[in-house]
């Protein structure tokens, strides 16, 4: 059943990469909440339960069973078919959907991390499988580096020829990140200021609960599952490495390199989160209330009840 009755919410997913594609589940399921409780969006031809093979690579969330046109008329920033899409934010975009933009950060030296080993190792291993000795990998800082301001250039696109160089510049959508243009950092700030739901990826249980207040509905269960987990400690059998926690990788990462673009943005959205947690008052208790609460919930809220504290 399409939404009756209710005022659908419009929403622009800013998605990079290793941010949380689980984010999707409660977009869906507050933009309509007639839609069944146990669909995700990465069980798009059935619900969470009952999945059946797609049809195709075509087959994706908003095209087979729950199409937009039916379930979600004119509410997301579609991008060709799948709002899930790592898709850069250029000014058509952004004028098109200011004031609606949502969106997960992480902090940069543990984004790093989860897309070197999701990611990269990956696709080095099978360069070598093809080329032989001729592919070498990239360690974790150089990556980190070659990687640099993706988040800021993803929400800062330019489309068009740099006036002082006369250069065009290159879209940036996807994992291969372009050099970003020297106004990145400034452009991305400015966007972010507008976004009207600001989430971390690291607090993913807040932030899922912070949404759900300002939008005054309920959680279901599918919102609060990882839908992709990054195993390190399979990572690095596959390597011959010893196991270290994504923590203690961008400990040592931070160490050594430090983003210039992606930190102060991710810091900025740390800011905007934590206002957004006290403007709204968001507590265990209100969690609770709306079927958020976990225990990721209860220690976040009770280290910032000792934090405000000074215990």
């Amino acid at each position: 059943m399409p939404r009756v009755g209710l005022a659908a919410p419009r929403f622009a997913w800013f998605h990079p990469e290793k941010t949380g594609t689980s984010l999707g589940n409660s977009l869906v399921h507050i933009a309509n909440p007639q839609l069944p409780a146990n669909v995700s969006i990465l069980s798009s031809c059935g619900p969470r339960g009952q999945r059946r093979p797609c049809r195709g690579t075509t087959d994706r969330f908003g095209q087979d069973r729950y199409t937009y046109a039916r379930w979600f008329p004119g509410v997301f920033w579609e991008k060709g078919g799948d709002f899930a899409k790592h898709v850069a934010v250029d000014d058509s975009v952004f004028a098109k959907w200011a004031g609606s933009f949502v969106g997960l950060f992480r902090d940069p030296a543990r984004r790093a991390v989860s897309a070197y080993y999701h990611k990269y190792t990956g696709f080095c291993r099978s360069q070598q499988a093809t080329r032989g000795a001729s592919a070498t990998c990239m360690t974790l800082t150089p990556y980190a580096r070659f990687i640099e301001g993706q988040v800021a250039t993803l929400l800062a696109c330019k489309v068009g020829r740099d006036p002082a160089t006369g250069r065009r510049y290159r879209r940036t959508n996807l994992f291969w990140c372009k050099r970003p243009h020297a106004d990145a950092l400034n452009v991305a700030l400015k966007r972010l200021a507008s976004f009207s739901f600001v989430g971390l990826t690291d607090e993913f249980d807040v932030s899922v609960c912070l949404l759900h207040v300002m939008h005054r509905a309920p959680c279901r269960p599918v919102e609060l599952t990882n839908e992709r987990p990054t195993d390190y400690r399979q990572r690095a059998r596959a390597h011959g490495e010893a196991f270290q926690s994504v923590d203690e990788l961008a400990q040592a990462l931070r160490e050594k390199y430090v983003d210039p673009l992606d930190t102060p943005l991710y810091n900025m959205a740390v800011r905007r989160f934590e206002a957004d947690i006290r403007e709204h008052n968001v507590t265990q208790s209100a969690c609770a209330q709306l079927r958020c609460a976990t225990s990721a919930t209860t220690r976040y809220f009770d280290s910032r009840e000792r934090l405000l504290s000074g215990k």
